[in-house]
């Protein structure tokens, strides 16, 4: 059935479906669960950072300035409210319909009004994606990252101690004062390796449920106990070349394996 009857011929008049050619799926996205939007509506904005001595966090409890008898003094901490600011960086992406195809589909549906829809919401999504795994993976934000016990490669299968690196790294956030719960994040690729190895379906299948596969809800289950909450598992592409021609769809999450603590 037609979109629109006309009454001149137009290309594909007939036209019931608007496809898409190499408009691809922007699927896996994990940017919401791991670092969501601010609500900032300015280009920039302005934060209140609240301190105790100007630090975020006041665990220092062992120096010997903190005990006192009753009835003396106490150690003071004074409070304060600075003021931070973050700008935000804008992606966009110009989309032009020249004015013979605008006119020759202007009866059957809005040109601009599809293609910017379509494409909108798919280098949205990306973009934020992509700010996302590189903001997670920032060392001068989160300091220098810890290597896992292997390699987490297909040759080392047999030897890549998933579980024991996850305990791990719940114990070092644990010691930057960072306290529970954690979400353990991964790509795709590293999920499929982590599945395929031998001490995780020893532990986790055999621990829990001997004979059952190692899907990502029972590695969560396996994890819960030691303060991780969920498991992100991103797993989309990306095209960094400007034309597709001779250019090659690349993996939005590093090939390496992530812990952090969420509020």
């Amino acid at each position: 059935m037609p979109v629109f009857d006309v009454t001149a011929a137009r290309p594909r008049q007939e036209l019931a479906l608007a496809i898409v050619e190499g408009e691809g799926q922007a699927e896996g996205l994990i940017y919401e669960q791991v670092l969501p939007d601010f609500p900032i509506n300015r280009r920039t904005a302005h934060l209140i950072k609240a301190t105790l001595q100007d630090t975020l966090g006041l665990r220092q409890i062992a120096a010997a300035k903190y005990i006192r008898a009753p009835g003396t003094l106490f150690e003071r901490a004074v409070a304060k409210f600075g003021d931070d600011t973050i700008t935000v960086t804008l992606r966009g992406l110009e989309i032009v319909v020249p004015n013979e195809v605008d006119l020759d589909y202007d009866e059957y549906l809005d040109t601009e009004a599809f293609f910017a829809r379509r494409f909108g919401y798919e280098i949205s999504g990306l973009t934020k994606e992509y700010f996302a795994q590189a903001a997670i993976f920032n060392t001068t934000t989160f300091g220098t990252a810890t290597n896992s016990s292997v390699a987490y490669t297909a040759a080392n299968l047999a030897t890549i101690d998933f579980i024991g690196d996850a305990i791990a790294s719940t114990r070092r956030l644990k010691a930057k004062g960072e306290a529970p719960p954690y979400v353990a994040i991964m790509s795709g690729l590293v999920f499929e390796r982590v599945r395929q190895a031998t001490k995780l379906q020893s532990y986790v299948a055999g621990t829990l449920r001997a004979g059952q596969e190692a899907t990502k809800s029972m590695i969560e289950q396996a994890l819960t106990e030691f303060g991780v909450k969920s498991v992100l598992v991103g797993d989309t592409y990306y095209r960094s070349i400007r034309t597709l021609r001779n250019s090659k769809a690349v993996t939005m999450w590093r090939v390496t394996l992530t812990s952090r603590s969420t509020p």
